[in-house]
């Protein structure tokens, strides 16, 4: 039987020296140190790396592993990262998020019991933006095990929450990287799992953490138009059968859009499906509208 070894804590990060001080912090109080910090630094300008060797000299319980690239994004972080993961489970954590102090402890205790179900891909907690605050998607009391794009759609959940995946799962699902795009969704890699694999939801809450002004939220209109291809392979993912169809009709005029934006031909969208050809006219607007709003910006 496969044991549950050590839990990698993934934070891929960009000029956040100061937030990763705080990070640090709250991993040395956790009640378990069984685990790993996998730092992927994503090209960053700031003093990130002399920090992260400063944390080293204080020798704590848990390794630190630290990886420099050159920028690309934080998905390009996340595939960067499938190397140098050597336990059974991953999260990914960001450098302005905290840990409630028995995280690991409690991570560890309910992966006993799903390592080994080939079913399963990952477990799914709640966070909330500071600690003791309302989390952002409240789960139902009972433990739950579903498929996670379902179970969202399903029950009208939107909301940030924090994924522990089984290692062998999250490395099978690198993210696409499109050339001169720094920007894709991690919830194409929620539906690119959720499509084979099970999750399994706690109401419990075990990370804090707003977004910070400088963080990847910020300006993601922006952001979407100039990675407007990785938009529209997201969009896209969701306009298949087992999409809702209001919210597939919505995703269609964002792929056809965004599709448009990024060069793709008009023919290309009428080998599709029903509900992406009456979306073609809508999302023809739509992608001039959001072309000019993205220019009165600039």
């Amino acid at each position: 039987m496969k044991s549950v070894r050590k839990i990698t804590i993934l934070t891929p990060t960009f000029n956040r020296s100061a937030n990763l001080k705080n990070l640090f912090s709250s991993l040395m109080n956790q009640t378990s140190k069984d685990f790993s910090w996998l730092i992927i630094d994503d090209g960053s300008t700031d003093d990130t790396k002399k920090v992260v060797s400063e944390f080293k000299l204080r020798q704590p319980k848990f390794s630190i592993a630290y990886i420099y690239k050159v920028n690309g994004g934080k998905h390009r972080a996340m595939n960067a990262s499938h190397p140098y993961i050597k336990t059974d489970w991953v999260m990914v954590v960001d450098s302005d998020d905290l840990l409630v102090e028995n995280a690991i402890e409690i991570i560890t205790d309910y992966a006993k019991g799903w390592i080994n179900d080939s079913n399963v891909g990952s477990l799914i907690f709640e966070r909330s933006p500071e600690r003791g605050a309302v989390p952002f998607v409240k789960f139902p009391d009972e433990i739950s095990v579903n498929n996670r794009h379902r179970y969202f759609m399903d029950n009208k959940l939107s909301g940030d929450v924090l994924d522990v995946f089984k290692t062998d799962v999250f490395t099978s699902y690198p993210l696409p990287e499109f050339e001169g795009e720094n920007f894709l969704s991690e919830g194409s890699l929620y539906y690119l799992i959720s499509r084979k694999y099970k999750s399994v939801f706690y109401d419990v809450v075990l990370l804090f953490g707003d977004y910070v002004g400088d963080g990847l939220t910020k300006n993601v209109f922006k952001k979407r138009f100039e990675s407007a291809k990785g938009f529209a392979f997201d969009s896209g993912m969701y306009i298949e059968e087992d999409t809702p169809l209001v919210f597939r009709f919505r995703k269609s005029l964002l792929f056809v859009a965004y599709g448009l934006i990024s060069g793709a031909k008009l023919k290309s969208f009428l080998k599709t499906n029903w509900v992406v050809l009456l979306s073609l006219l809508p999302g023809m607007l739509l992608a001039k509208f959001i072309t000019w709003i993205y220019r009165k910006g600039q």
